[in-house]
């Protein structure tokens, strides 16, 4: 995955986040989405209304994970969006600011 991520063929990532399994015990929100940003990834909170229920209409909650804040750190079902290409950020930090 480490070779993948660090040549950028992978365009578009995105994952769980919640509280079972190694999340539960192993990994750390905040360090997953270090991680990335250290191979160009910026990550977003992806379609769910902040009641944990996705709308699946490719909205997103909030901005761009970055700079962290300790409140990300819920553990609770949702999604997240990564990516490094310009112009695909540039989609998704349009959609993240129509929310505000």
């Amino acid at each position: 995955a480490q070779h993948v991520l660090s040549e950028r063929q992978v365009r578009i990532l995105q994952f769980e986040y919640h509280y079972l399994g190694k999340w539960h015990h192993t990994f750390a929100l905040r360090q997953v989405v270090s991680w990335l940003a250290g191979f160009g990834y910026q990550c977003f909170w992806m379609g769910s209304g902040g009641d944990g229920h996705t709308r699946g209409n490719g909205t997103l909650d909030i901005g761009p994970l970055q700079p962290w804040c300790d409140a990300f750190e819920f553990r609770r079902w949702s999604n997240i969006l990564c990516a490094w290409e310009t112009k695909i950020l540039q989609v998704l930090r349009q959609k993240s600011n129509l929310l505000f």
